[in-house]
């Protein structure tokens, strides 16, 4: 496994043969990155290594990762009885595609242009494409694969040369089991992935995978190479053994305990599988770069937090027996967010046509360097969900930023705070920037809840949530009522799942109220004291997220102060989901309103209570409930 448990960046880098196939399209898309115009070489050597050197490192570094005279230690992996032994380096023959076979040395030899692949939107993975493009930018290609396609971003979409260096960048992480994985894509997976990209460029020559201590993931290692090798595709991996950084300078950076250097193959694995399908794998020895102590770049590391792999209850034994209804909340809080292997996320911001005119304009300036920015679009409710799951299942580094009715919101990672920091508007209005500048332009500090709503009119949230998410065109104060829904519904739903679960019910609850005439408090509920992480205790320190949120793994056990705060938070969670399902279980509720509001999001229906519920009683725990989800509500809100 990944240690420490987690995420972290891979770099797969390929070595494949020009040619092109028409049943997998690539498409030229503009590139909405400025990659800049900085100087570079305007000759590159046909030999080098594109992650680790460039053209003046010659010499610098007398290490050569592919010169099978230098000094290797080489390892061997029996498949079915995993036997480790060593033996002296013997030169290794690639199988190419067109049956001809070819040294390594020779395939690095004529290779002259790689191609880049960005396997996911996410701020790391672009930044890590971008530097490495840039490093190389006359004999390089920048592709983003999405939904299929792969996408000419920067550089020749004319494939000159036979030999390419494709790098395909994205996330490496472990799934729900354990196993290590590609952005998201499991050994076999990867495998068929390689092999399409092969129907477009031709043979492939080698397949690196640059990773943090991917090198260490021998069983992902061998799976990846016998699948490979049961499509007819002969291959050697290169991998790292260690954490890694890709700096400005598109520079590998590795670090060992708390040093990082550049140019260390020592943390570099070659991995290949031998007739008999045993593994082996050699690393290099030595020939480490210069220490840069002062090194602050981003470590390419996402930690996966924890993440449930069956129907549980999350509410101690003891606050479930005290508040029944909780056990219908979880179910349907489990429905809408449990997904095992899914990693969703919400579309980037791109402006409508009638919109191109906009522009990113920041409340103070200079703002932020857009180059490194992705603005996710929050358009309806799956796109808040999705989001509010991502944020509670990783460990995101780095803050995020939301388009919100065109208002930008950043997330801070530290401590889920929201900030209203700019707006798409047109550059050319100038007294609108002016006024938009000087009426929002205030302390953007963290902020309670009851601060944030000040100068709001608790009645008129509904109104916002319906503008927003049914109509797509807020029209009244929707810079401040966006910072307060960011922080009383995203942020406070990614510390607690639940809470999302009640936003909804009570939202509409609302609704269904007002069709009969009567103004219920349902409609305020987020808004007032009514909010469900609203408590009277000061909230407990280090406390998880999503599922885990809002609970204790021992209640008897946890401290006096911790109980008194998990009891008041159940108990209004109990109260908030009781008056809406009374409300939503009225004769005349019209079941087409709630799916309108929602964007066709069933939070109602059967399927979502019984689906947990269903699983749920097959577990131990889950065979002791009796009514389940039958309750009766007047029965249970009276007692």
């Amino acid at each position: 496994m990944l240690k420490p448990h987690g995420f972290c960046i891979i770099v797969v880098q390929l070595l494949l043969a020009a040619g092109m196939d028409a049943d997998w399209s690539v498409q030229r898309t503009p590139f909405s990155f400025n990659l800049g115009n900085r100087p570079y070489l305007q000759m590159t050597p046909p030999s080098f290594d594109p992650l680790h050197s460039d053209p003046g490192d010659t010499g610098q570094w007398p290490c050569d990762l592919y010169n099978d005279t230098k000094s290797n230690q080489k390892s061997a992996i029996n498949g079915s009885v995993g036997l480790w032994f060593t033996e002296p380096l013997m030169p290794s023959m690639l199988k190419m595609g067109n049956q001809q076979h070819m040294t390594l040395s020779e395939v690095d030899t004529k290779h002259s242009h790689q191609t880049i692949v960005i396997l996911e939107e996410d701020p790391a993975v672009i930044e890590s494409a971008t530097y490495l493009f840039e490093r190389h930018p006359t004999t390089s290609t920048l592709l983003r694969y999405q939904r299929g396609v792969l996408h000419v971003l920067k550089g020749s979409h004319v494939l000159s040369t036979r030999y390419h260096d494709v790098i395909l960048v994205g996330h490496g992480s472990n799934g729900a089991n354990g196993a290590a994985q590609l952005a998201g894509y499991g050994p076999e997976e990867l495998a068929k992935f390689v092999v399409k990209i092969l129907s477009i460029f031709g043979h492939l020559g080698t397949l690196s995978l640059v990773s943090c201590n991917l090198g260490n993931e021998l069983h992902f290692v061998l799976q990846l190479l016998q699948v490979l090798r049961s499509l007819s595709v002969e291959t050697k991996l290169h991998l790292h053994n260690s954490f890694l950084s890709v700096n400005s300078d598109g520079q590998i950076m590795t670090r060992t305990g708390g040093d990082w250097r550049s140019h260390d193959n020592s943390k570099r694995v070659i991995a290949e599988l031998d007739q008999r399908g045993n593994l082996i794998t050699r690393s290099e020895l030595g020939c480490a770069g210069p220490v840069f102590p002062s090194y602050k770049g981003n470590v390419l590391y996402l930690q996966t937090l924890e993440w449930p792999s069956h129907p549980q209850m999350f509410v101690p034994m003891e606050l479930r027996k005290k508040y029944p209804s909780i056990d219908c909340l979880e179910g349907l809080t489990w429905s809408l967010f449990f997904e095992e292997n899914d990693r969703r996320r919400a579309p980037d911001y791109v402006p409508d046509l009638d919109q191109r005119h906009l522009k990113a304009i920041w409340l103070t300036e200079p703002g932020p360097d857009e180059n490194k920015i992705i603005y996710k679009h929050i358009v309806n409710i799956q796109d808040l969900l999705v989001e509010i799951r991502y944020n509670a299942r990783e460990e995101v580094t780095s803050d995020l930023y939301y388009v919100l009715n065109d208002c930008i919101y950043r997330v801070y990672s530290r401590n889920l705070s929201v900030s209203l920091v700019g707006k798409f508007m047109s550059g050319d209005n100038k007294a609108e920037i002016e006024n938009f500048r000087l009426t929002f332009n205030e302390d953007q500090r963290e902020t309670s809840l009851q601060e944030l709503r000040q100068g709001l009119k608790d009645t008129k949230f509904n109104d916002f949530c319906r503008q927003t998410f049914q109509y797509q065109q807020c029209n009244y104060n929707c810079e401040r009522w966006g910072r307060y829904f960011m922080t009383a519904v995203f942020s406070a739903s990614v510390r607690n799942f639940r809470t999302f679960s009640l936003f909804l019910m009570s939202v509409i609850g609302c609704e269904v109220g007002r069709l009969r005439g009567n103004e219920s408090p349902l409609c305020t509920a987020f808004v007032g004291a009514d909010h469900p992480m609203v408590t009277d205790q000061p909230w407990p320190d280090r406390l998880k997220r999503g599922f885990y949120g809002c609970t204790v793994d021992n209640f008897d056990m946890a401290p006096q102060n911790k109980q008194i705060w998990l009891d008041q938070v159940v108990a209004k969670e109990n109260d908030l989901y009781i008056k809406a399902k009374q409300m939503m279980n009225t004769v005349d509720h019209d079941e087409q309103t709630e799916l309108d509001i929602f964007g066709k999001v069933k939070v109602m229906n059967k399927y979502v209570f019984s689906s947990f519920m269903e699983s749920f009683r097959g577990t131990p725990e889950g065979k002791k409930l009796k009514r389940g989800c039958n309750l009766n509500f007047h029965e249970n809100y009276n007692q």
